[in-house]
């Protein structure tokens, strides 16, 4: 498949009470170019929304936190530009971010550490700066963000749990 998704395909554009759209998995070298639709964002029930390894260029849509029901968001290899959205915090089920290897700028929000769902992190490859502030003690699983000149240095990481495994990869 390639090209631009069609806003129409597969039930993209319902009236924004009626998205019944759960899972939209459009991965691996499908050769999409533009940007991420921004009538993703209404698709209320969407939990699952991987794009991981396409061309998607462009900024995150805004508006995809209208996604309220989002648990996976995966974006990794494509070429995303600008900030991560301070939004993204609002997505309070959020459990994976995966937005590594893209071409993102400016720092992790802070707004982050107010998504306590959140389980893996995977920001590595993108152009982020400054410490890693955010408060991610609720972690599970990982914190992969390639750190090394990126971020400079770990800060502020509480293990809310000493049972929970936090994997800090940099």
């Amino acid at each position: 498949i390639s090209g631009l998704v069609p806003l129409a395909w597969n039930n993209l554009c319902p009236k924004a009470s009626k998205g019944h759209q759960v899972e939209l998995k459009l991965e691996r070298d499908n050769n999409f170019h533009g940007v991420i639709p921004p009538e993703i964002g209404r698709l209320p029930r969407l939990e699952t929304l991987s794009l991981y390894k396409n061309p998607f260029g462009g900024r995150i849509p805004p508006n995809l936190t209208h996604c309220s029901n989002l648990i996976l968001f995966r974006t990794s290899r494509n070429k995303l530009i600008g900030n991560i959205l301070v939004e993204l915090g609002k997505l309070v089920k959020l459990e994976n971010l995966e937005i590594a290897y893209n071409n993102l700028t400016g720092h992790l929000p802070t707004s982050l550490g107010n998504v306590s769902t959140l389980q893996y992190i995977s920001l590595e490859g993108n152009y982020l700066e400054g410490g890693l502030q955010v408060t991610l003690g609720f972690l599970k699983r990982d914190l992969n963000c390639g750190c090394g000149h990126v971020f400079g240095r770990v800060a502020f990481i509480v293990v809310a749990d000493i049972m929970d495994a936090i994997a800090v990869i940099a």
